[in-house]
């Protein structure tokens, strides 16, 4: 018989005791929880820990993706898009994305681009080159430098 039964009798006792098995439950789950957390990546941040991009990282990051386009059967596009930080002069979101248009894979690439920008007219007031797909003409992105 359990010492909660045992405590029927006095209702006090048996209120503090099924209390406490209640507050031992919950003791006991807290350390799964934060682990729970800690592996889902769960944070509580403020967004400051996003990274930010200037011109010359941007300029970086634009050679590591020409050795990747140099051989674009081996680009993975479901591995795109892929977010790389803010832009230093506008905050905004850039992102790795692919394209291929044409002749696929052979002529897909990944360029740097805003993420969430569909227009010429968007791009132009955010302070972007617009990257047209030279194949059909159509929007592919915003870059946030002029690619030549």
């Amino acid at each position: 018989m359990s010492a909660c039964l045992k405590a029927e009798r006095n209702r006090k006792t048996y209120n503090d005791c099924r209390r406490n098995r209640i507050m031992k439950g919950w003791a006991a789950s807290i350390p799964l929880l934060i682990l729970v957390a800690m592996i889902s990546g769960c944070t509580a941040g403020n967004g400051t820990d996003k990274r930010v991009l200037n011109d010359d990282d941007i300029m970086g990051e634009l050679q590591r993706l020409e050795t990747i386009n140099s051989h674009p059967n081996g680009i993975v596009p479901g591995d795109y898009p892929k977010v790389l930080g803010a832009y230093s002069k506008n905050g905004l979101t850039l992102v790795e994305s692919y394209f291929c248009s044409d002749v696929c894979p052979n002529y897909g690439r990944v360029s740097i681009i805003f993420a969430n920008i569909t227009s010429k007219e968007a791009c132009g007031e955010a302070g972007g080159f617009d990257i047209i797909d030279p194949a059909w003409g159509g929007y592919v992105g915003c870059s946030p430098v002029r690619l030549e």
